[in-house]
């Protein structure tokens, strides 16, 4: 501690600031951290766990099992596997002359298909969109091959990371709840595929909406963002609507402060998981209010 208190006093004025702004700011983040991780484990545990067919409007608890809707399936783009969701993201290994070599994100993407809960009592649609997802689906390895299929870097070194939510995994979900007024789950897919018709038409508007690599073409990657975006569309068109048949849809909450957690997981390990991140987030803002108070006076202004 004599040395690193000796070099602290031979650093310039701004630079030795600039250490006490920095260790500030994760300070505050530690703090902030530790207390969203420890309210999110108290509401986890807090929360009553609802059936669907009886469940509140608003914000709730659902357990049960996932399930997978049925048209086009959903596929893992790195294992290939068949699931209800995914995210992934590919590094590759780089490093310039006289630099030192680190991992760079090349590309990164998650699933935004609907799926389905199961417990028993109904069927709930969920909508993964700003969902915090904790599964025990997730894989990370490093191969001098590409992936997905059809991308070539000649430098090879990649690693790769990803997450799954598979058909028949059991599911845990806090989010909001909502029961959209229509005609039934099958009319829902044949509205989207109405839609999407309509969309196909003009296909001039359809480039110009989803058409992110501006090539003229919708690749399968586009066509999955056109298919959510139908979705969506029906789904909040069914809000204004009155009939007697409904669809539950689970989705992230419209307050701010309300977490939206989707999981393979049970509740006790969530909570726990999150008790234990809260627990460490507040242990590093005491280390850091400490280092920060014992620096301090090594440098008298």
């Amino acid at each position: 501690m004599a040395a690193f208190a000796a070099w602290l006093r031979t650093l310039p004025a701004w630079q030795f600031w600039i250490l006490i702004i920095a260790a500030a700011v994760v300070t505050l983040v530690a703090l902030w951290l530790g207390i969203r991780k420890l309210r999110l484990a108290r509401l986890i545990e807090d929360t009553p766990t609802a059936r669907i067919r009886s469940a509140p409007q608003g914000f709730v608890e659902l357990v049960g099992r996932a399930v997978m809707l049925e048209g086009e399936p959903v596929i893992a783009p790195l294992s290939g596997r068949y699931c209800v969701w995914y995210r992934y993201r590919v590094e590759a290994w780089r490093q310039g002359f006289g630099q030192r070599g680190r991992w760079r994100v090349v590309e990164e993407g998650e699933s935004e298909a609907l799926f389905a809960l199961e417990d028993g009592s109904g069927r709930c649609i969920v909508d993964p969109a700003g969902a915090q997802v904790v599964t025990h689906h997730e894989n990370t390895w490093r191969s001098d091959e590409r992936l997905p299929p059809g991308h070539h870097d000649p430098f090879g070194a990649y690693r790769y990371q990803e997450c799954r939510l598979e058909a028949d995994d059991p599911l845990y979900a806090l989010g909001w709840f909502q029961t959209l007024r229509g005609s039934g789950e099958d009319s829902l897919k044949a509205e989207t595929a109405s839609l999407l018709r309509r969309w196909k038409a003009d296909r001039a508007a359809l480039l110009q909406r989803f058409d992110i690599n501006r090539d003229g073409e919708i690749d399968p990657k586009e066509w999955r963002l056109v298919r959510k975006q139908a979705e969506r569309t029906v789904l909040r068109q069914r809000l204004q609507r009155q009939a007697p048949a409904a669809v539950n849809l689970l989705q992230r909450p419209p307050r701010r402060g309300q977490p939206y957690v989707l999981s393979s997981y049970p509740q006790a390990y969530l909570s726990r998981r999150y008790r234990w991140q809260g627990w460490g987030g507040l242990l590093v803002f005491v280390l850091f209010v400490a280092f920060i108070a014992w620096c301090l006076p090594q440098r008298p202004v």
